[in-house]
């Protein structure tokens, strides 16, 4: 009887190894996943004999025991990483390295995944295929506060606009010294011209400037001397100041109006503007009453709608805009654990905290030694099928020996049931 319930036990063992082979076989394409291998250990033992100790001239003996069995002494994960499938989509991400993404669901549970394809769902937040939200930061005005909370992450494509305010202006072309010096009269007389440039607040309205050039008595160590002002359209001073040139017409910016600066405060709300200016571009030259300055450049830009994002590999998600701008919109979490194969599994990939993996040290990717993050992939299963395969074919052998013990322990009985009949 005891052989028979050792292959019985050694049947139910076998079945549990084929069980965890099928379960890796199913998932060798399967995004994150990790394949799990099966200890066996003997059950505990029945002794027939104790151990003695040497007595006289009697050496000592041996105890005598026999096992009953065998038993699944643990199921452990192989958690080393899964080779890079390539996908191109922005939302698919893998992790090289030790560590999982972080999601949470509606009700504030977390868990915690290698499987990285993720996507936006109708509130633009960040989402893996079950509707849980990706954790991380949000950037707050494109700055990232590592030492607060996490939460979830919104990359509002096709909603989020952003602007940038003019806060500096370049200038060029020519300003003609010889109508002389300006003289308002009546009737005015002498060299002005003005010339009007767009730039723009911090709400990306556009804010049209006036600038108008004065031609000025000149001093005997100058070349020439203009005055220039600046005025919005509603008449609003934004600003003046004086370009001193030499006597080949070169701008000389040591001796004119030290950092010329154009500041207002626009009337629809933004904040206030200061725009500081260049006029190395301008020159003072004869042309027969031609003037040509203009704004050359000016770094604004008027409202772009968010278009796309990339992952980093620090985990820093930046977005941009159909303007051209870029900005930084959050970063992603990766949690690490004393124990991952402490981890419980549960559906679609995730795993939980238990007792026996610790509690999660949640981080940024790439910073002390964390796992770093490849955009655009997603990490395939690490199940080796040449491996699975060959542990099958054991399984099933050991399946065959252990029935064939019950097979023969069974004909063992019945003879023993026919002794009392064949005598």
């Amino acid at each position: 009887m005891d052989a028979l319930l050792s292959a019985v036990s050694g049947l139910s063992s076998m079945q549990q190894m084929l069980n965890v082979v099928g379960s890796n076989l199913s998932n060798s394409d399967t995004t994150g996943f990790k394949s799990t291998a099966v200890n066996f250990q003997q059950m505990y033992s029945q002794q027939l004999r104790g151990a003695s100790a040497p007595s006289g001239q009697v050496g000592s003996l041996n105890p005598l025991e026999l096992g009953t069995g065998v038993s699944i002494a643990s199921m452990n994960q192989n958690f080393s990483e899964g080779s890079l499938n390539v996908t191109g989509n922005p939302g698919d991400l893998a992790l090289n390295g030790n560590g999982f993404f972080v999601v949470q669901d509606n009700m504030g549970a977390q868990a915690y995944t290698r499987a990285g394809s993720f996507n936006l769902d109708k509130n633009s937040f960040l989402v893996n295929p079950q509707g849980l939200q990706v954790q991380g930061w949000q950037a707050q005005n494109g700055k990232i506060d590592t030492t607060q909370a996490v939460g979830a992450l919104k990359i509002p494509v096709g909603r989020l606009n952003l602007a940038q305010t003019t806060n500096a202006m370049s200038m060029g072309g020519n300003l003609d010294p010889s109508s002389g010096p300006y003289s308002a009269g009546p009737p005015a007389t002498g060299g002005q011209y003005s010339t009007e440039a767009q730039v723009y607040d911090s709400l990306g309205n556009s804010q049209a400037v006036t600038i108008t050039f004065t031609n000025a008595t000149p001093t005997a160590s100058t070349g020439g001397q203009w005055n220039w002002s600046a005025k919005l359209a509603n008449g609003t001073s934004a600003g003046s100041g004086q370009l001193v040139f030499n006597s080949i017409g070169q701008y000389v910016p040591a001796s004119s109006t030290a950092s010329p600066t154009i500041a207002f405060t626009p009337t629809d709300g933004s904040a206030p503007v200061s725009i500081a200016m260049d006029f190395t571009g301008v020159t003072q030259l004869a042309t027969n009453g031609t003037y040509s300055v203009v704004s050359s450049s000016q770094n604004g830009l008027p409202p772009g709608v968010l278009q796309s994002y990339n992952v980093g590999a620090d985990g820093i998600i930046t977005g941009t805009f159909s303007n051209g701008l870029t900005d930084t919109l959050g970063r992603i979490a990766v949690a690490n654990f004393t124990n991952q194969e402490g981890l419980s599994q549960g559906v679609g990939g995730l795993y939980y905290q238990t007792v026996a993996s610790d509690s999660p040290q949640i981080g940024s990717p790439s910073e002390n030694g964390a796992s770093t993050i490849t955009s655009g992939a997603l990490e395939s299963s690490n199940v080796n099928i040449s491996t699975e395969f060959t542990d099958m074919i054991v399984a099933q052998r050991n399946f065959e020996a252990n029935a064939k013990m019950i097979t023969t322990m069974d004909q063992v009985l019945s003879d023993l049931t026919h002794l009392r009949s064949g005598m």
